[in-house]
């Protein structure tokens, strides 16, 4: 009707990021909880070069900008051998990068470069 005021909440949101193919944002719809395995699926996945198991919740403290790590890992959620854990609004999934993976993958770019160099010349 004219002059009704229609009042809309601000979403909840769960983050995620570091070594994941879209980090971002995912909001929490009221009555649904989300998993940390649920927020990889909403973020695209894991990038190649992910620590699985060094994985962490960052979850505020109350009343402080300070931030609790919560250790995470993923490789044996994955694995089924340790249960997924529920997020709560305005937890932050942070999936390191693993330098060894990182380096593992440069020095095969470099080698299929290299095969690839030596192919053509």
């Amino acid at each position: 009707m004219p002059g009704d005021i229609i009042s809309v909440s601000k979403a909840d949101v769960i983050y995620a990021i570091g070594s994941v193919t879209k980090p971002g944002g995912f909001p929490l719809n009221q009555d649904v909880n989300l998993t940390a395995l649920q927020v990889l699926s909403l973020a695209g996945g894991l990038t190649t070069t992910a620590a699985l198991s060094k994985a962490q919740i960052l979850r505020s403290v109350p009343g402080s900008p300070d931030h609790t790590q919560i250790p995470l890992n993923l490789k044996r959620i994955m694995g089924g051998k340790a249960p997924d854990i529920t997020l709560q609004a305005n937890d932050i999934l942070f999936v390191p990068n693993s330098a060894v993976k990182t380096i593992t993958y440069r020095g095969a770019e470099i080698l299929g470069m290299a095969a690839a160099y030596g192919r053509i010349y």
